[in-house]
């Protein structure tokens, strides 16, 4: 006799009376009270009698109405909530929690609405993830993939096989939600498995759709769980299918195949990458960073965006990431020419402004730290390279004031105004300065 498991974890009372006399019984009547499971219960008898019946057993609807049946129960475990709802839509949406409480999950507090059959996590307010704590069945969803494969084996129809494959993909965003509620909780294993469900479903004929999120999101979950040659292959994957996030993909895919040890093709899909998207500063500096691993010149990186200046000359971006690839290689005469050519081009750019100021400011702490740390003795030498830390710290006062010229709020050339502005504030202006630009970081909430 064929010995059926029911797919899901039956109430004492379920498992030791009702089953055994709903199977022994021909009528049964049942008197219960909500949320005694007879619904899961009921049908999940119904289930097992038709797959233990061969001609049921040997029709498609039979094993669609189980794979339904599960993605139902796996759905009930989330409700209605979704990422990034408030508490209070969440008990108009959900309805009143069981309880509430607050646990702390890796040194930040969540609030925790507990619902019978899950645990709603909140951070700061708003919906993070769910962690199911009385399954009705394990593994609901892997559950209905079964099912609808055995009714696809079953279906000859191409009409009805067309309407299997509606059912599957509403059976891979189900995966794909409960693999982002994995990922959010950190549990990556788990995450990656159902990234990979999600995939295969879209790769069924059936279904036959290209999501390249999902190839990358397979490769995120992969890399956390130490797999870098597995998420190498799945970011490889993304990138050829047409997945984009302006460029970042090839900086995440370098960073999967140094750790796989892959350092020819982290290079390669760098070349790749930085002759699609020059102005994105991660493939830059990857770049840079490889060169330096390899004990190479990092200044090969600078041919790239010279090419991609010459064939547009008035994008100011493209003098920034130059500055910024002479910034961190230490020539600041060459990084201080690319940032004023940004801004002659565009006057309005905050960012270039900022960070001519912000070189400056780096060059005076430089010379500033190494007066301190000379001997008292060399008291000359102490004084020669205060004051040139101090003409330096000046030079940093005019590019930070054009920066909130052009962006009142910018709150980083705000915070090192304030800075320069007390330092100076013994000189003609300065004092003024100082308590204006304090008053505005204290109106934004910044200043101290």
């Amino acid at each position: 006799m064929t010995e059926i498991v029911i797919p899901y974890t039956p109430r004492s009372i379920w498992k030791d009376t009702i089953h055994p006399a709903l199977s022994a019984n021909r009528f049964a009547v049942l008197v219960c009270h909500r949320r005694f499971g007879k619904t899961v219960g009921t049908v999940n008898e119904m289930i097992k009698k038709a797959i233990l019946n061969e001609k049921k057993a040997a029709k498609p609807k039979t094993w669609l109405a189980r794979a339904e049946l599960l993605q139902k129960i796996s759905t009930s475990y989330q409700g209605n909530a979704y990422p990034g709802m408030d508490m209070k839509t969440f008990n108009l949406l959900c309805g009143p929690a069981v309880e509430q409480r607050e646990e702390q999950v890796d040194g930040a507090s969540y609030q925790v609405m507990v619902m019978p059959r899950s645990d709603f996590y909140f951070f700061d307010g708003v919906y993070a993830y769910y962690k199911v704590t009385k399954p009705l069945v394990d593994k609901p969803l892997d559950k209905a993939l079964e099912a609808y494969r055995k009714a696809l084996e079953l279906e000859p129809k191409e009409k009805n096989r067309a309407k299997i494959g509606k059912s599957l993909a509403e059976l891979e965003k189900l995966y794909v939600q409960e693999g982002a509620s994995y990922y959010a909780q950190k549990s990556y294993e788990a995450a990656h498995g159902d990234f990979a469900q999600a995939v295969a479903i879209c790769e069924m004929p059936e279904v036959s759709v290209v999501d390249t999120t999902l190839y990358y999101y397979k490769g995120l979950a992969n890399f956390q769980t130490g797999n870098y040659a597995g998420a190498t292959t799945d970011f490889a994957v993304a990138i050829a299918k047409g997945y984009s996030n302006n460029g970042e993909e090839y900086c995440v895919f370098y960073e999967a195949a140094s750790k796989a040890g892959q350092m020819d093709e982290a290079k390669r899909m760098l070349e790749v990458g930085i002759e699609k998207f020059p102005l994105q500063q991660c493939i830059v500096l990857d770049m840079i960073n490889y060169y330096i691993s390899r004990d190479e010149d990092p200044k090969m990186v600078l041919p790239y965006l010279d090419r991609a200046i010459a064939g547009d000359s008035a994008s100011a971006p493209l003098y920034f990431v130059k500055g910024v690839v002479y910034d961190k290689l230490g020539d600041r005469d060459q990084a201080l020419a690319a940032y004023r050519k940004a801004v002659e081009v565009d006057p309005k750019y905050v960012d270039a402004y900022y960070n001519i100021a912000a070189l400056y400011y780096n060059w005076g702490a430089e010379l500033q730290n190494k007066a301190v740390d000379l001997p008292a003795s060399e008291q000359n030498k102490y004084d020669a390279l205060m004051e040139q830390a101090s003409e330096k710290f000046h030079n940093c006062i005019p590019p930070a004031e054009e920066a909130i010229k052009v962006a009142p709020d910018h709150r980083e050339s705000l915070d090192l105004l304030k800075q320069l502005y007390f330092r100076y504030r013994a000189e003609e202006g300065m004092q003024a300065k100082y308590d204006a630009v304090k008053a505005k970081l204290d109106a934004l909430g910044a200043g101290n």
